[in-house]
């Protein structure tokens, strides 16, 4: 009877196990939600799209380095610098990207809240166009 237990034991820890890897590489392959920074901030802290994977096209309408070395991008629709969403760059790789004002991105990442104010943390970059510089 202890030896049955303990292959039953085991083959629940095997089979949670492999659930969890499943999950984990599902989650790798979710596509992304495609949004805007407007649809983004459209439902403030309560969006929906907290804690989702999205993909925006937006234009870099500051680059900011804060005293603690972090870089934040803030982004808004088609150059208009009115309703902006910051995105806290944390991935070395990102750091290293020229990314000035005026440059048109596309970012995956995802939809996050900081200090009350909603941010989209980027897992990927591509740099669509270029822009004026400062």
């Amino acid at each position: 009877m202890e030896g049955e237990s303990y292959l039953v034991t085991a083959l629940l820890l095997a089979l949670s196990a492999a659930g969890i890897a499943a999950i984990w590489f599902a989650s790798e392959r979710i596509e992304p939600l495609q949004a805007t920074v407007g649809s983004v901030l459209e439902a403030g802290l309560d969006s929906p799209m907290v804690g989702r994977l999205v993909s925006v096209d937006a234009t870099v309408c500051n680059v900011r380095k804060s005293k603690s070395g972090s870089l934040y991008w803030s982004l808004a629709e088609d150059g208009e610098c009115v309703s902006m969403l910051t995105a806290p760059v944390f991935d070395k790789n990102l750091k290293a990207m020229s990314v000035a004002k005026g440059d048109v991105l596309r970012m995956t990442g995802t939809v996050d809240e900081y200090e009350g104010e909603l941010e989209i943390v980027p897992k990927d970059v591509q740099v669509l166009g270029g822009g004026q510089g400062d």
